[in-house]
């Protein structure tokens, strides 16, 4: 459904649609829906390999265990091309819940692409972060030389709103922020334009981040653009594990494995994630970028993180 046909279905309450097949087409076309029907069953094929190696979440309140082998793929605005991330039981879940998830009785780790939305949009536009040689935690390199409290919370918070709007100008964050700032001028720019808490954020980040100056509302955000193709690096990744008998459920920007083969998962999803971006940013944008993606390997214990860097 569109943005402005899911917001009035919400406003009046209502459950989203079931679409038939030929409700589908006449949405997206002839040319897309033939991509519709490879996305559909690429989805069915993940969905009868799960089948055999379920995703048992620990027991719940009344001792259950949930098995889950199955997942969905949300696209958005009548597009086939704008969302495509995969939804399932265990995506909404608390971390500290799904990190004692299992997969054939065997213990699981969560492997992610430590700040996947910036390296993202950085690497598709062909555009190099500003975070040095090597580095863990692109949060850290941005939140350096501020101060304050709460640092990397306020930085991840301006980070969704700019990308979620696609809006790299927003001079004030969300009238429903759970996190606030302080509105007074602490800074200038170089241009002499005040700048209170959130705009010393927001212009730190365009500071690391240059590509986030290349936002935009219709397309170039996080709903549309970016959600597509992390969906489509994961729907490789999946793939590409699948054919190596290797169990892996997606979670937006990272994945879940067992934890035996938690470096064959590192590979696949880096060199995957490469391959893609340089193809995408040359192809499209004319400028390739090579780079290996910073990687956080989450279980039970803690977190191990890879450094990332640029070839």
């Amino acid at each position: 459904e569109t943005h402005q046909a899911k917001k009035a279905r919400e406003a009046k309450g209502e459950r989203r649609g079931k679409f038939a097949r030929k409700d589908i087409e006449k949405v997206l076309g002839k040319r897309h829906y033939k991509r519709f029907l490879g996305v559909e069953k690429g989805v069915r094929k993940l969905n009868s390999y799960w089948q055999k190696h379920p995703l048992v979440l620990p027991p719940d309140g009344n001792g259950y265990s949930v098995h889950c082998a199955s997942a969905t793929r949300i696209f958005h605005d009548g597009r086939i091309d704008c969302g495509g991330r995969y939804y399932g039981e265990w995506t909404n879940l608390k971390s500290y819940h799904r990190r004692k998830a299992t997969i054939d009785g065997e213990a699981t780790v969560q492997i992610d692409c430590n700040a996947s939305q910036l390296t993202l949009l950085s690497s598709l536009l062909g555009m190099k972060m500003n975070v040095g040689e090597r580095w863990t935690n692109t949060w850290d390199v941005i939140v350096k030389p501020l101060g304050g409290d709460n640092k990397q919370a306020k930085a991840k918070k301006v980070t969704m709103e700019l990308i979620g709007t696609g809006n790299p100008n927003k001079v004030a964050p969300a009238k429903d922020s759970d996190i606030t700032f302080n509105r007074e001028t602490i800074a200038v720019d170089e241009e002499g334009n005040e700048l209170d808490e959130y705009g010393v954020y927001r212009y730190r980040l365009l500071e690391v981040v240059p590509a986030l100056k290349q936002l935009k509302k219709d397309y170039y955000n996080g709903a549309g653009f970016l959600s597509f193709h992390e969906s489509e690096i994961m729907r490789h990744t999946l793939s590409k594990l699948m054919d190596m008998d290797i169990t892996a459920y997606p979670m937006h920007d990272g994945i879940i494995v067992k934890s035996i083969k938690r470096h064959f998962a590192i590979d696949a999803y880096r060199s995957i994630f490469n391959h893609y971006v340089k193809k995408v940013s040359k192809t499209v944008f004319g400028n390739e970028v090579d780079i290996m993606v910073p990687i956080t390997i989450e279980n039970s214990e803690g977190k191990v993180r890879l450094a990332g860097y640029y070839s």
